[in-house]
């Protein structure tokens, strides 16, 4: 029993990616060797849909499977390295974008913190009071208020929109990752 539930769950943490060639891994506009060569957006698109609803506690298994005359040993090595790489800088990209979104939210909040204690502080310099009120509740209130709120949502909101993307990423970083002969898919299939 525990055996057919370890299987069950290999199986459902597995993605399986039928391809006729490697090339269908890499962008049809970079010329470049395997090694540096960008990826696919078709295929980066589905493995997006395929990691969707894995849990990212749950390793996945990221299995490719082209035609046995296909595939050559030395050039899967290259193409799996440049595929965690990607994967891998990808998810460090996204991680400091959240880091500077939340630097700048924390920059709006000290700009707003002293708009607020300006307008504070306006009456007190003992200048002419129209001008003290137009200063501190026409322009230092507003903007104070504006740009502590601008920065917490900054800080908080914006980065939980990357989240997905992150998860996505980070799933697919730790994924292990094996080619495979099409045909013993198929034999597989009709055992």
């Amino acid at each position: 029993m525990k055996k057919r539930q370890k299987r069950l769950k290999q199986i459902l943490s597995s993605i399986h990616i039928a391809l006729d060639d490697y090339d269908d891994i890499f962008s049809d506009f970079d010329i470049s060797s395997y090694e540096n060569r960008a990826l696919s957006q078709d295929f980066l698109d589905e493995l997006k849909a395929r990691c969707d609803g894995k849990k990212l506690k749950d390793k996945i298994k990221l299995i490719l499977s082209l035609p046995k005359k296909e595939r050559n040993k030395k050039d899967e090595k290259v193409i799996i390295a440049r595929i965690k790489r990607y994967f891998d800088e990808r998810t460090n990209e996204i991680k400091q974008e959240i880091h500077k979104m939340q630097m700048k939210g924390i920059k709006f909040v000290l700009i707003g913190i002293f708009f607020l204690i300006l307008a504070l502080y306006v009456p007190e310099l003992h200048i002419n009071e129209r001008l003290a009120d137009i200063i501190g509740d026409v322009i230092a209130t507003p903007l104070g208020w504006f740009f502590t709120w601008t920065g917490l949502s900054m800080m908080i909101e914006e980065p939980s929109e990357y989240k997905e993307e992150l998860e996505f990423f980070q799933k697919l970083k730790n994924a292990s990752l094996i080619f495979i002969d099409e045909e013993q898919i198929l034999e597989n299939m009709n055992e």
